[in-house]
């Protein structure tokens, strides 16, 4: 493991709370990293390797929306009967697939200074 790639597994670790973290481990698949945790993780990369790092495609590998708060179960009949009526017009798996961002390449663009596809 590089220097590059320890740094950038030890934020991770910090965030996931995983004992290890391996630079082949992806933000969202692996490491659960969304919401909050993901945005918390691209802040710490920005201060630590600059704010370059907010104009990587992190929607293709991370969801930073948060989940469902505590009172929405009271809103939980009509988001169902909404749902399905969706579902009937648009079919029911709609699933977003989100792409693999691992910890190691993460570290490879940032030492060679500039985003290039996983």
């Amino acid at each position: 493991m590089t220097e590059c790639e320890a740094e950038i597994a030890a934020l991770a670790q910090d965030l996931s709370g995983l004992r290890r973290v391996w630079p082949d481990m992806a933000v969202s698949q692996d490491l659960g990293l969304y919401g909050d945790d993901i945005t918390e993780f691209i802040m710490a990369l920005a201060d630590r390797y600059g704010e370059w790092v907010w104009d990587w495609p992190w929607a293709r590998f991370a969801d930073d929306r948060e989940g469902v708060g505590c009172l929405a179960i009271f809103g939980l009949p009509w988001l169902l009967l909404c749902w399905l009526f969706r579902a009937r017009s648009r079919g029911l798996h709609q699933v977003q697939e989100l792409e693999r961002l691992e910890i190691g390449h993460i570290a490879a663009v940032i030492d060679r200074g500039v985003w290039f596809e996983p």
